[in-house]
């Protein structure tokens, strides 16, 4: 069971509880990602329990793009922020623009202008983990979400739509080391009713 609480804009917080089915992710990391822009190496994630930090070493080099069964899905480590563009026709799914940690400073003046801000991190203080997009689209933005265990499986949680120049945050109880987002799309620009799905 997942507790999750949510909050788009400045909306107070929703919780939710859902229950989620296993399931096993069929991808390993690409070792000669190293040399691409959209790679980076991971290793020791600082993560807050119930029995104190810990600080498990993935040392891998991880693509920020894969793909699982034919989709392409961005795949973050807690502590990551990510910014992103939403393809078009004829162009890539997503494109990483910039990454960082989650701890980096705001961008200089607060504008994201049609890219996608993704922030995976544990909220300070807490062993709650939150996950944080923004949207700079004048779209709504709509995508999937996965948790992953450390034995590979997936958990598939349920997500709303991103309207245009706000946020939403996801949260769940305890630490969570990785999540995969896929399927992102842009929806309707008159569209302003929130399916969570």
């Amino acid at each position: 069971m997942v507790t999750r609480l949510r909050a788009v804009g400045g909306l107070a917080a929703i919780a939710v509880t859902v229950l989620s089915a296993a399931g096993a992710v069929a991808e390993t990391p690409d070792p000669g990602c190293v040399s691409r822009p959209d790679c980076r190496f991971v290793g020791a994630v600082t993560l807050r329990t119930d029995q104190g930090v810990k600080t498990p070493a993935l040392n891998r080099n991880m693509p920020f793009l894969r793909q699982i069964g034919g989709h392409q899905r961005l795949w973050l480590v807690l502590g990551e922020r990510v910014d992103l563009r939403v393809g078009g026709p004829g162009e890539p799914p997503l494109t990483v623009v910039a990454h960082g940690q989650a701890s980096d400073p705001p961008r200089p003046g607060g504008t994201l202008k049609d890219m996608v801000e993704v922030e995976f991190a544990q909220m300070d203080g807490s062993t709650l983990t939150n996950l944080t997009v923004r949207n700079g689209y004048a779209r709504p933005l709509l995508y999937k979400a996965f948790l992953l265990s450390k034995g590979g499986d997936e958990r598939h949680t349920s997500t709303c739509p991103v309207l245009p120049g706000v946020f939403s945050m996801e949260n769940w109880q305890g630490p969570l080391v990785e999540i995969d987002l896929a399927d992102f799309q842009l929806g309707d620009p008159a569209g302003t009713t929130i399916t969570c799905q």
